[in-house]
């Protein structure tokens, strides 16, 4: 069947039926109500459903093919093709202007022109969705196929937008709660689920709640945004969010077995953000949450030169942790663990008093240098208790607090870098604390080891306690300022030479070392008490 010419105008009729093996329209056809059976099949006439029959001869390419000039005007339009693998294609304008639009295809569904419902617009397709038109309802839209879907064009709606396929390669527009002016409303669910891979790497937009799903997804260098909460998940692979700008009003959620990607990509929630996946890399990226943002890897967390940012609080637990020239700061609580940290010129900070708690079970290091945004880096603090935790701690820069300060590890290398607190500083080193030119300071510090090494270094509390089997002070100062009782118990080796100075306003010190040796350093009681030295060797050349 053709139509063709003037076209055909039943715009005065209830009902228009066009039932054929093939439709082509070349010109418009109007009416009130509009169905377009196709295929080889027995039509009912008064239910118009269809069986199918055998053809004769060759089945067509395509069952309803709409030209550039042609096109389908009527209040509510049904169009099937119900042959195995015919196909329908829209070039023209097909347009349900008073309710309904559905689509039923047993091939292939091409729409390069317009497609439009004033009510609900359904697309089903056996042999893909091919896209680069407007197709738009001012209701609700769904598309569903098995094969794939593939969009450059417009794919939208007033209301929901439901997309269900095989796979989603989309460069152009998904869209939910889309005014007619291309404005977005705050209603409207765009919810998108692809079993394979879903790709939508141009711009996708809800008024309301978005869900994006599929084996891998990619959003590379897109747009998406939602004015309520998103969420996205990758149920068998990556998430690639790398150079993309990924945004919710509300809540953000991302879940992925593979690693998510937002090197160079913006990912932000004004609420809540939870990220569950393989790994993550935010190198250049940032992620920012108005509410808490929890980031749980079972594998590395990179944040070289990236930003993780909460204004609220913090949890974060991954295999490995590199925070190089990165920002992870949170306005209240955070909590860090991880096999390793290493914070070179990066900045872990929890800006207000619920407290900082860092834990590595192998190295953790913190060393000093430039963050990406020009911030001093090698920093690790809060205006609360800070507790950091390690295999091995290595501090090369600063770990401060303005309440209290627990710093342990199986050794405790604080080679250059500061230690301290406004209130009390605790050392647990293990096995060695090294404070080779380095400083620890507080209102009162207890420092313990096997070995303690403070050559070069500062040691200042209010009130001080040592506890090491040998410490060595070469050209150290170790110096309590407080009048209350200074505790230092080594019990093997206590060196104070070259140049070391050891001095207190206590009222009485107590130094009972196996050896002491003072060749060349200086040790200053200025309390009112007494000064008792018991040892088996000492030397004060």
């Amino acid at each position: 069947m053709t139509v063709a010419g003037a076209g055909l105008n039943a715009s005065n009729i209830d009902q228009v039926d066009l039932i054929a093996r093939a439709v082509q329209m070349n010109a418009a056809v109007y009416a009130k109500n509009l169905n377009v059976i196709t295929g080889a099949s027995q039509v009912n006439r008064d239910t118009l459903a269809a069986t199918p029959i055998a053809g004769e001869g060759p089945a067509p390419a395509v069952a309803i093919d709409v030209g550039q000039l042609g096109g389908m005007y009527s209040n509510r339009i049904f169009l099937a093709s119900n042959e195995n693998g015919v196909g329908v294609a829209n070039a023209g304008t097909i347009a349900a202007q008073a309710g309904d639009l559905t689509l039923q295809v047993n091939g292939r569904l091409v729409l390069t022109g317009r497609t439009t419902a004033s009510g609900n617009l359904a697309l089903s397709a056996a042999g893909g969705i091919q896209n680069s038109g407007t197709t738009y309802a001012q209701q609700s839209l769904s598309a569903s196929t098995s094969a794939d879907l593939t969009n450059s064009g417009t794919l939208a709606a007033q209301q929901n937008t439901t997309v269900n396929a095989g796979s989603v390669n989309s460069t152009g527009t998904l869209g939910a709660g889309v005014n007619n002016d291309g404005s977005v409303a705050r209603s409207g669910e765009l919810k998108l689920t692809a079993s394979g891979q879903l790709s939508a790497i141009g711009r996708n937009v809800a008024g309301g709640n978005a869900s994006l799903t599929g084996g891998s997804v990619n959003l590379a260098g897109s747009q998406t945004a939602a004015n309520g909460n998103l969420s996205l998940n990758a149920t068998s692979g990556d998430m690639n969010l790398s150079n993309a700008t990924t945004s919710a009003q509300g809540a953000v959620t991302a879940n992925a077995t593979g690693t998510v990607i937002n090197d160079r990509g913006n990912l932000s929630s004004g609420a809540g953000t939870t990220l569950a996946v393989g790994s993550l890399s935010n190198q250049g990226g940032k992620v920012s949450s108005q509410g808490a943002l929890s980031v749980t890897a079972a594998g590395q967390i990179a944040n070289q030169s990236g930003e993780l940012v909460s204004q609220s609080t913090m949890n974060m637990h991954g295999g490995t942790l590199a925070n190089n020239q990165g920002t992870i700061q949170s306005a209240a609580g955070m909590t860090v663990a991880g096999v390793s940290v290493d914070n070179t010129a990066g900045r872990i900070t929890s800006l207000n008093g619920d407290g900082l708690s860092i834990t590595a079970t192998g190295q953790l290091t913190n060393a000093a240098g430039t963050t990406a945004n020009g911030a001093q880096g090698g920093v690790i603090g809060g205006n609360g208790a800070v507790t950091v935790q390690g295999g091995n701690v290595a501090n090369h820069g600063r770990i401060t607090s303005n309440a209290n300060l627990r710093v342990s590890g199986q050794s405790v290398d604080n080679g250059r870098g500061t230690l301290q607190a406004a209130q009390n500083v605790a050392v647990d080193a293990g096995a060695r604390l090294t404070n080779d030119g380095g400083s620890i300071v507080g209102q009162t510090a207890a420092l313990s080891g096997t070995t303690l090494d403070n050559r070069a270094g500062t040691v200042q509390a209010g009130q001080l306690s040592l506890n090491a089997t040998d410490l060595a002070n070469h050209a150290g100062t170790i110096t309590q300022t407080g009048t209350g009782a200074m505790a230092v118990n080594v019990s093997s080796t206590l060196d104070n030479s070259g140049g070391g100075t050891l001095q207190t306003n206590s009222t009485d010190l107590t130094l009972a070392p196996a050896s002491l040796i003072n060749d060349g350093g200086t040790i200053t009681h200025a309390g009112n008490g007494t000064l008792t030295r018991t040892c088996r060797r000492c030397t004060n050349r």
